[in-house]
This record gives C-alpha cells, structure tokens and sequence, in this order.
C-alpha cells in the first residue's frame, strides 16, 4: 500500500471512527491532497508521438526487424545435437 493510500486511510479512520474535530479532518485532507500526483496532461503528447505506428507499414520504417536466433548465433545451419529436428 502507498503512502497516499494510507494517509487516505488514515483521515478515514479519524473522521468515521476516532471522530476527530473538523479541522483535523481538513488538514488531513489535505495532507491527502498534497499526495496525490497531479495530472500533467502528456497524454496528448504521447499519443501523437505515438501515432506513427499505428500503420503497419509504418512499423515496418520506423522498427528494426529484429535479428533471428540463427543469425545471432552466426549460423544458419540447424542447432547441434538434432534439436528441432
């Protein structure tokens, strides 16, 4: 459990069960506010960089293939000792 998850607990417990005065409820709210990550809006941005991939051929230009196991291994032959045979 996170840090924010359990200041979140934390200001649950002192509101529903301790029953703490109102002004503690609020600075442990926002001590809660304060953990909490706030948007940064780079969706938008991620998406459109993004985008190009979307197509097929474009994954085709921007991606490498990526190398076999035989041409990593400098052969191109069949793996010793009858494997995969």
């Amino acid at each position: 459990m996170g840090i924010r998850r359990q200041a979140q607990l934390l200001r649950t417990i002192a509101r529903h069960w301790v029953k703490v005065e109102p002004d503690t409820v609020e600075r442990l709210r926002r001590m809660v506010a304060g953990l909490t990550p706030k948007k940064a809006g780079k969706v938008a941005e991620y998406r459109e960089r993004l985008r190009r991939f979307d197509l097929d051929a474009n994954i085709d230009v921007h991606v490498p293939p990526a190398p076999t196991l035989s041409s990593a291994a400098g052969t191109g032959g069949s793996p010793p000792c009858g494997i995969g045979s």
